[in-house]
């Protein structure tokens, strides 16, 4: 049976080589990222399907993992994705608190969606 790699953060970097990677081996690769319209490379490799994922949204987590747990088994999940880059400025507000707010959901979206992918 063909395994399957769920990643976050596949959009550039240590995620978007990891799904490359994978792929190569005859993975299916579940690849998300926040803005999957501007992914040009991964949509047209085999066996990976690329999905938008913000985890800093709750009820985005809920939805893609009720409709991956249907289509798929997962075997391993690569939680990449990385909020400290795409810090911006905003008027009147503290550059660390957003880092750290944005940082916090990150870390508890990127939770909620291993507990309730496993199960766990």
């Amino acid at each position: 049976m063909q395994k399957t790699i769920f990643i976050t953060g596949a959009s550039a970097g240590l995620g978007r080589a990891t799904a490359k990677l994978f792929q190569s081996r005859g993975w299916n690769v579940i690849a998300t990222m926040r803005n999957p319209e501007n992914e040009t490379e991964l949509t047209k490799l085999a066996n990976v399907t690329v999905l938008k994922l913000d985890l800093t949204s709750e009820n985005q987590i809920d939805n893609m993992v009720k409709t991956i747990i249907k289509k798929y088994s997962v075997d391993v999940v690569l939680n990449n994705a990385d909020n400290k880059n795409k810090l911006r400025y905003i008027a009147g507000t503290d550059a660390i608190e957003l880092y750290e707010e944005r940082g916090q959901l990150g870390a508890e979206g990127q939770y909620l969606k291993i507990k309730r992918m496993f199960d766990f």
